[in-house]
């Protein structure tokens, strides 16, 4: 079954997480739906490429995006898509990457990755924060 937004919105403020493979990231309830159910295969995909990013030198030498990242996986035309980072204060793509293929069932999906202060990272929706 395909996700839609208003369930998106349904998902609020909660203190479970689940600890991403990757270690460097912590996934809210709402992300890890959207990683288990964002299209006919899932998106986990989603969650790993912005994992990928977190020691990127883009993001460590930014005191900004070290606090705070505001991530958009955009879908294009023919089943492509576009996910780009940015610092939430300008439009400017700090960070930004084709994705070739993409079932994803929304036209666009915002994600934050916030500092826990302690070393590890939160991926959530919007309505999470």
């Amino acid at each position: 079954m395909p996700i839609e937004s208003a369930q998106l919105a349904s998902f609020c403020g909660d203190l479970e997480r689940t600890r991403h493979w990757l270690k460097v990231l912590l996934m809210t309830p709402g992300v890890l739906y959207v990683g288990e159910n964002g299209g006919g295969q899932g998106a986990m995909w989603l969650i790993d490429a912005i994992a990928s990013y977190q020691a990127e030198h883009r993001i460590t030498a930014n005191e900004k995006l070290r606090a705070m990242q505001f991530w958009t996986l955009r879908v294009l035309a023919g089943n492509t898509a576009v996910l780009f980072c940015t610092d939430g204060d300008s439009d400017e793509h700090v960070i930004e990457q084709a994705i070739n293929y993409t079932d994803f069932d929304l036209p666009e999906i915002q994600l934050y990755v916030c500092d826990n202060g302690d070393g590890t990272r939160t991926v959530m929706l919007p309505s999470e924060y």
